[in-house]
């Protein structure tokens, strides 16, 4: 990991056990940056203020660098100027770092461009002052871009402790007093907000997918990447391959964890679409073709209520192995449509704090139903989710000598 002084303006590099405190930057990225190379010539010539465009790039980098200097931190990480960028390994390297990086940073400085506290000072203003001018940062504060990008969703998340900065580089609040507002923008549940590391990883599939449903990337690729890290998988980057990195991005988690929310996606309401990108139809396979499918999936949670056999995608489709008594015609031969009961349920519709006492409310079952390829007796194509009463298959391993067991092919276009 490339680290840079806070007072020194000299890069180091540390490895994984020997990095020291740090603080690190969380931003929008603008016309103007500062890279690697600009920062590493400007130092190397120690002309750092003749050398460099003293745009919004450079500002941040110096803001970032008094931050730390004035909270006893000796190093700070910018993505901006940390990464040489020009080697694919070293970039490749960083982004399967990157939610790590943000998680063990001693803080993380949030900073909007788009956000202006003026002259707000909540110490010196009175009341009826301070509360209007706090009520317009926090319009101000919502409407913020910096919600919209697909890589400040793990910035927002992994850090042990974020502070929010506006324009000026003025304080506006830390991320603990706002949490319940970055609820209502983000959708993104107050458990998960604000429950710590665990809490954070052991949320299901879907429900992270849909808080990046409404998030955007510059380059489309990075849809996937971004979201490496909150899923806790690595795979190497190939920029240029455009939709299919969602596509990887998804089979590398079936292969790595078993969890069936993943397939729970085009849940309830179908989500907006943007005008450049057409609606994505339920039988294009398993796996969604894009984040935006998860949009109405944030209150799905993970359940085991079924003991499944392992899935695995093959050349054939999404493969499931299903254990049924022989006398259940939900299977046969003659059968044009199955429910497919997932191991994950719905929660009722709820307030975001009631996410603390999930238990307390009713959880209904997510279905899929498949419809069979026509002259196929094992080949399905996905036609809709929704919710249903779930049927229970017989427990595999239950001693039963009657059990069938039913092997199904789940179509998955684009493999």
């Amino acid at each position: 990991m490339r680290l840079l002084h806070s007072t020194t303006w000299k890069f180091e590099e540390f490895l994984d056990s020997f990095i020291p405190p740090y603080a690190i930057l969380s931003h929008r990225w603008s016309s103007d940056e500062v890279s690697y190379q600009q920062l590493q010539l400007a130092i190397k010539d120690n002309n750092i203020e003749t050398s460099l465009i003293h745009g919004e790039g450079l500002y941040k980098i110096e803001n970032c660098r008094k931050q730390a200097a004035r909270d006893g931190i000796h190093w700070i990480w910018v993505d901006t100027c940390c990464i040489n960028k020009e080697s694919s390994a070293e970039l490749s390297e960083a982004i399967n770092s990157m939610f790590r990086w943000y998680q063990h940073a001693k803080i993380c400085y949030i900073y909007l461009s788009d956000v202006d506290c003026g002259s707000f000072d909540a110490f010196k203003d009175d009341a009826t002052t301070s509360n209007t001018r706090w009520k317009a940062i926090l319009k101000d504060f919502r409407k913020s871009k910096w919600f919209t990008r697909g890589w400040t969703l793990q910035e927002l998340l992994a850090p042990s402790k974020a502070v929010f900065y506006d324009k000026t580089w003025r304080l506006i609040a830390r991320r603990g007093y706002l949490v319940e507002t970055i609820s209502e923008i983000t959708g993104i549940d107050l458990v998960s907000l604000s429950g710590g590391k665990q809490k954070l990883l052991s949320a299901c599939v879907a429900k992270k997918m849909s808080w990046i449903a409404h998030r955007e990337t510059s380059r489309q690729e990075d849809i996937a990447y971004c979201m490496l890290g909150l899923l806790d998988v690595n795979m190497p980057l190939l920029y240029g391959e455009g939709s299919r990195a969602f596509m990887r991005l998804q089979l590398e988690v079936i292969s790595k964890k078993n969890d069936e929310s993943i397939f729970a996606w085009n849940l309830g309401k179908v989500p907006s679409f943007r005008h450049d990108r057409d609606p994505p139809r339920d039988d294009e396979g398993m796996l969604a073709p894009h984040p935006s499918c998860f949009a109405g999936s944030n209150r799905v949670e993970e359940a085991h209520a079924l003991d499944r056999l392992p899935y695995a995608m093959t050349n054939q489709g999404l493969q499931f192995r299903i254990m049924t008594s022989p006398t259940d015609l939900a299977l046969s031969d003659t059968t044009s449509e199955f429910n497919l009961t997932l191991n994950c349920s719905v929660l009722q519709s709820q307030p975001a704090v009631s996410y603390y006492m999930a238990d307390e409310y009713q959880q209904e079952p997510i279905v899929i139903t498949l419809q069979r390829v026509l002259g196929s007796s094992q080949r399905w194509r996905r036609r809709r989710c929704g919710f249903g009463e779930a049927k229970q298959p017989l427990r595999h391993g239950s001693g039963s000598d009657d059990q069938v067991l039913r092997v199904l092919y789940i179509l998955q276009p684009g493999l």
